[in-house]
C-alpha cells in the first residue's frame, strides 16, 4: 500500500508545481485539467516501470522540497504588501549593469513571491498570538487599552525633529510659487497635512512614544506659515483633538483616521474653502445616518502578520438624502502601478465646482465626504503634483493632502513650475 501512496504523493507534487506554473497562461479549470493529466500520466509510467527506488519517507521529502522550491517562482505574485508600502517593480535589464539587475530582482522576488503574505500572517500569529513571544516587527507598539501605534524611526523623526530655518523658508517658497502659479491658471490651491495618530490620540499611546513626540515639527511649520505666508495651509489637529472626547477619531489597529476623524478633517477643509467659494458648505453630522460596522483589519495588524483578526466596531457614515457620488472613471498608471486615479461625479445640477485631490491613503475615508460637495471630484493617489493631468481636468480647486510624516516630500517644486524660468525669476528666495 505504501508503494501506491508513494506514487500518489508524486502525482500531487507534480500537479501542484504544474498548476502554479501553468495558471499564468490558462484559465483555472483548464490549468487544473492539464496539470492532473500530466501528473497522472507521469505517475503511472513511473509506477509501471518501477523507476523509483526511494522509500516512502524519501519520496515525500524530495517532492515536498521540490514543490516548496518552485512554487514561489511560478505562482501568482503578490500585488499588495502587509507593510503599507509600495512593492518593488520588476527591474529593467541593462547589459551595462547586469549585477544591478540581479540585486534588484532579489528585492522584487522578496517582495512578491507566491504565498508570502500568507506565510508572514501564519508566522506572525504563531509567534505573537499563540506563543506569546515578541512582535513580528518593532515598527508596531502597543499603547493603552490595546491600541496599536506605528513606531518607525524615520516616520517619528519626520514629525518630531525641528525644521531648520532654511527648510521652513523652502516650504514657504514652494507653497507660494505653487499657489500663485495655479492662481494664474484659474485654480485655487490648498495644502493640508493630516496629523499622525499619536499626535491626536496621545492618551492611548505608550508613555515612551509621547515623550518621543514632545516636539511637533508640524506645529512649528504651521506657526511659521501663519506668520510668514498668506497662502492656504489647512490644519485641523485641534478639531480632531476636540472631537475625540466623544468618540475615537482614529482606527484602533491602524495608522489612519476612521470615518469620524475624516469627517472633521472634511468639515475644516470645507470651512476654509468657503472663504473663497461661498457656495460650499459642509454637511453637518446631523445630515448623516451613522451606523456601526465591523472592522477586521488594519495596517498595523498587517505589520504584525495578521490579516483578519481582532474584530471591532467603527462608525459608518451615509448621507440621509441618499445622494451618493458615482465612480465614473478609475485606473492605475503603468509607470506607477501604486498610483490609483479616480473620478467621482454627483447627480446635482446646482453643483458647478470641480475639485482635484492630490492624495495618499488618508483620503480613502476623506473622499466619501469631499465628493458630496462637488460636481466632479478627481483623486490622484500620489505625493507629487502632476500638472499635465490637473490642466487636463481644469478643476476650480486643488486640495493637496499629504500625511504629516511625509511632509519632507514637499521640498521640491513640480518640474513644470521649476522650469518656468520667467515665472520663477519673479520671486527671490531670500524674501521668504
Amino acid at each position: 500500500m505504501s508503494k501506491i501512496i508513494k506514487y500518489i504523493i508524486i502525482g500531487i507534487c507534480i500537479t501542484s508545481v504544474l498548476f502554479f506554473f501553468l495558471k499564468r497562461f490558462f484559465a483555472t479549470d483548464i490549468t487544473l485539467f492539464i496539470a492532473l493529466t500530466i501528473a497522472v500520466a507521469v505517475s503511472i509510467i513511473l509506477y509501471k516501470k518501477k523507476q523509483l527506488n526511494f522509500t516512502f519517507n524519501q519520496t515525500l521529502l524530495v517532492f515536498s522540497f521540490v514543490s516548496i522550491l518552485f512554487i514561489p517562482f511560478f505562482g501568482e505574485k503578490q500585488n499588495e504588501s502587509l507593510e503599507n508600502r509600495s512593492l518593488e517593480q520588476f527591474p529593467e535589464w541593462r547589459w551595462s549593469n547586469v549585477w544591478k539587475f540581479f540585486r534588484d530582482y532579489q528585492n522584487y522576488f522578496n517582495d512578491r513571491f507566491t504565498l508570502k503574505n500568507e506565510l508572514v500572517a501564519f508566522y506572525g500569529e504563531l509567534k505573537y498570538d499563540r506563543l506569546k513571544l515578541n512582535n513580528l516587527t518593532s515598527q508596531v507598539v502597543f499603547g493603552k487599552e490595546g491600541w496599536m501605534f506605528f513606531n518607525e524611526k524615520k516616520a517619528l523623526d519626520n514629525i518630531s525633529i525641528e525644521f531648520t530655518l532654511q527648510e521652513l523658508k523652502r516650504i514657504n517658497y514652494n507653497l507660494t510659487l505653487i499657489t500663485i502659479w495655479f492662481e494664474e491658471h484659474g485654480i485655487k490651491y490648498y495644502l493640508t497635512f493630516p496629523p499622525s495618530k499619536p499626535r491626536v490620540h496621545n492618551e492611548k499611546a505608550p508613555d515612551f512614544l509621547n515623550e518621543r513626540l514632545t516636539y511637533s515639527s508640524s506645529d512649528q511649520l504651521f506657526e511659521y506659515l501663519k506668520l510668514n505666508s498668506r497662502y492656504n495651509f489647512i490644519n485641523y489637529v485641534d478639531e480632531l483633538r476636540k472631537a475625540k472626547k466623544d468618540n475615537p477619531v482614529y482606527l484602533k489597529y491602524d495608522t489612519h483616521w476612521n470615518e469620524r476623524g475624516a469627517y472633521f478633517g472634511y468639515k475644516k477643509i470645507l470651512d476654509v474653502l468657503n472663504k473663497d467659494f461661498p457656495k460650499l458648505h459642509p454637511y453637518e453630522l446631523s445630515d448623516f445616518n451613522i451606523k456601526k460596522q465591523t472592522m477586521q483589519t488594519g495596517d498595523l495588524l498587517h505589520l504584525l502578520g495578521y490579516k483578519t483578526q481582532y474584530a471591532y466596531l467603527e462608525d459608518a457614515f451615509t448621507p440621509k438624502d441618499g445622494n451618493l457620488p458615482q465612480l465614473t472613471y478609475t485606473t492605475r498608471f503603468p509607470d506607477n502601478p501604486d498610483n490609483v486615479f479616480q473620478v467621482f461625479e454627483m447627480q446635482n445640477d446646482t453643483l458647478d465646482i470641480d475639485i482635484y485631490v492630490i492624495r495618499d491613503s488618508y483620503s480613502e475615508n476623506l473622499k466619501k465626504f469631499l465628493s458630496l460637495n462637488f460636481n466632479k471630484s478627481v483623486y490622484d493617489w500620489t505625493p507629487r503634483i502632476s500638472i499635465p493631468r490637473i490642466l487636463e481636468y481644469k478643476p476650480n480647486i486643488i486640495v493637496h493632502e499629504i500625511l504629516e510624516r511625509f511632509n519632507y516630500e514637499y521640498f521640491n517644486l513640480p518640474p513644470e513650475i521649476e522650469n518656468d524660468t520667467a515665472f520663477v525669476n519673479r520671486f527671490n528666495f531670500e524674501d521668504f
